[in-house]
């Protein structure tokens, strides 16, 4: 978390949890608002805070769930806490603390691979949570959501892919540079998408950093229906991998036979 978000944690933390939200915005330079605004927006999205009515106007409340890990973010000794606590210590209780699936990063970043980490809500399980640690503990927190949320990131993300490449290989960094810049930022967001999308099949990974849509249908909920692609919209993908054909069905998108 940058230094904003955590001023905003410990804001909340030293008024009984919850403030007036010209208050919480009026407290920072007025240079500094667009850094404000963009923090409380992230610590929403990471569902830190929450935005409520009362008769006094709104108020910014934190999260009692996010209470114990805005605690330890806003802590001197954060960063002791992160080496010697056990990560599953670190994941806030809002999430199964066994992970969904872990991925190793790409990269050596001060002679440290980040390891990438995929949570599922407890009482909504098809919303993920992607936690980077690095060698201190949580580096960054990407909310993926629901494959079944038309606005989350990884709808979004799957629906840019199938405009933009539809059956066609594609590279890690033409999709950050496809998606839009709230959702790609760096690379870790672009990192946990596809590692996501290819755990759940809607995608194949060809190469290392090179990547194709399944035949897998994305399903997206709404109020009054659920919106189905057409199977006949969806490509059946073969492809050889280590000298062998690789089939995937339209239905499902998944390995039907090796030869």
């Amino acid at each position: 978390m940058n230094k904003y978000e955590i001023a905003i944690l410990r804001i909340l933390l030293k008024n009984q949890s919850a403030i007036q939200k010209r208050s919480l915005v009026n407290g920072f330079p007025n240079v500094c608002r667009n850094k404000v605004l963009a923090a409380i927006t992230k610590l929403q999205d990471l569902d830190y805070i929450h935005l409520n009515f009362i008769t006094s106007g709104y108020v910014y409340v934190l999260n009692k769930t996010m209470k114990e890990d805005a605690k330890r973010l806003v802590s001197r000794d954060y960063a002791a806490q992160r080496v010697e606590t056990p990560r599953e210590d670190l994941i806030p209780n809002v999430y199964k603390k066994k992970p969904l699936f872990t991925s190793k990063g790409e990269k050596l970043i001060h002679g440290n691979v980040s390891d990438y980490s995929f949570h599922t809500r407890k009482n909504k399980k098809d919303e993920v949570m992607c936690y980077v640690f690095n060698k201190h503990g949580i580096s960054n927190r990407i909310n993926l959501g629901s494959l079944f949320d038309g606005q989350s990131m990884i709808s979004i993300a799957l629906k840019t892919i199938d405009e933009k490449f539809g059956k066609n290989p594609f590279l890690k960094h033409e999709l950050k540079n496809t998606l839009p810049q709230e959702i790609a930022g760096n690379r870790q967001p672009v990192k946990a998408i596809t590692e996501y999308l290819c755990y759940e099949k809607f995608l194949v990974r060809l190469s290392g950093s090179k990547f194709q849509r399944t035949g897998k249908v994305h399903q997206i909920d709404t109020l009054d229906e659920v919106k189905v692609k057409s199977k006949a919209e969806m490509p059946t993908v073969s492809m050889l991998n280590d000298g062998k054909t690789v089939y995937y069905t339209e239905e499902e998108g998944l390995y039907t036979s090796f030869y």
